[in-house]
């Protein structure tokens, strides 16, 4: 195995900078614990499905997909094909667990490109929209701060339903912006149906600096898991992407009821068994990599039955869930990733 040039932490200092962060959050004893927990009770979403199980399926082929589409037309961290930043933050695991120490050298400036959109989500996060917003919140008339609150509640549960508990494909909380006395928390919403807008839509919520506490960032998750109290909050702003004035309390509102009637339509009635849970959430991690394989000239057309076939393996006994195996299994690929570009400086 032959380590990469250049000096580690300028070459591939994103990759550096994401392997550093995922001890803080995908590989968190209390984030394993969580899901191990959900895992053992059969919760929802793994009522339906097991994330892990379609991780461990997915890995080999993502890895090689990823390498063959960057050595046929390379990527650029500012290409949207990428997905989001918190899109890229979540699915990068899979590439790096799927490589074997022999490939190194093959994907790791692949893995770097898609780091440096990822780590974005803590710097400059790329969200749902094509483009700037020119829209200033500090300026707008605000929003009915509850009418926001009860908009944002809905939009985050149909992400959730809608993309089987990966609500990355429909959502993400931007980190939390100090600004003087207060803090904005913004989150972003898009893939919403186009009854509903078909824009990204976005609630914003300034707080009270003093009584909103202390940020509870979660990178992994890419939202607020603890947001401040209602009673902080100043003012709310929600628009569309490409607005340049906001919606009031009555246009919240039709949107929230008409989320509220679709989740009582199709998606509340689930998406079937498991096993077509699993390949649905194969496709959502899919879906990337085969729009950049489309355009790349990338051949993509047996990947969904490959995927297909390991869903169907076999797993150790010795370990109590699918989710400790995965996180174990991850947690060597990552020590090995950072042994060999460390051997690079």
């Amino acid at each position: 195995m032959t380590p990469p040039s250049g000096e580690s932490g300028t070459r591939h200092a994103a990759l550096e900078r994401y392997l550093a962060t995922l001890p803080a959050s995908l590989l968190n004893d209390a984030f394993r614990q969580r899901i191990s927990d959900r895992e053992r009770r059969a919760d929802y979403p793994f009522s339906v499905h097991n994330i892990y199980r379609v991780l461990f399926a997915l890995a080999p082929t993502v890895s090689r997909a990823w390498r063959e589409i960057h050595e046929r037309r390379p990527l650029s961290a500012d290409d949207p094909v990428l997905g989001t930043s918190l899109r890229c933050y979540r699915y990068l695991h899979v590439l790096l667990a799927g490589t074997d120490e022999t490939e190194f050298d093959a994907a790791v400036d692949c893995a770097d490109v898609i780091a440096q959109r990822a780590v974005r989500l803590f710097d400059t996060p790329a969200c749902f929209c094509v483009g700037a917003d020119d829209i200033d919140l500090a300026a707008c008339a605000g929003t009915d701060i509850d009418a926001a609150l009860r908009l944002a509640t809905v939009l985050r549960q149909y992400a959730d339903v809608r993309w089987l508990g990966q609500h990355d494909q429909g959502f993400i909380g931007l980190p939390p912006r100090t600004t003087g006395t207060s803090l904005w928390y913004t989150r972003c919403f898009g893939n919403l149906p186009r009854a509903y807008g078909g824009r990204p839509l976005h609630v914003a919520v300034e707080y009270d600096l003093a009584g909103a506490g202390r940020p509870s960032y979660d990178a992994f998750r890419g939202e607020n898991v603890l947001p401040p109290p209602r009673d902080a909050a100043i003012r709310a702003v929600v628009y569309r992407t490409g607005d340049s004035c906001p919606l009031d309390g009555t246009e919240c509102t039709a949107v929230t009821q008409g989320i509220r009637q679709l989740l009582r339509g199709p998606y509340a009635e689930g998406h079937g068994g498991r096993r077509e849970g699993n390949r649905l959430l194969a496709d959502f991690f899919l879906s990337e990599v085969r729009a950049a394989a489309g355009r790349a000239g990338v051949p993509h057309q047996g990947w969904r039955s490959l995927v297909e076939h390991r869903l169907g393996l076999p797993f150790r006994a010795d370990r109590p869930t699918l989710t400790d195996q995965y996180l174990d299994a991850l947690t060597l690929h990552v020590r090995r990733w950072e042994e060999f570009l460390c051997a690079g400086t």
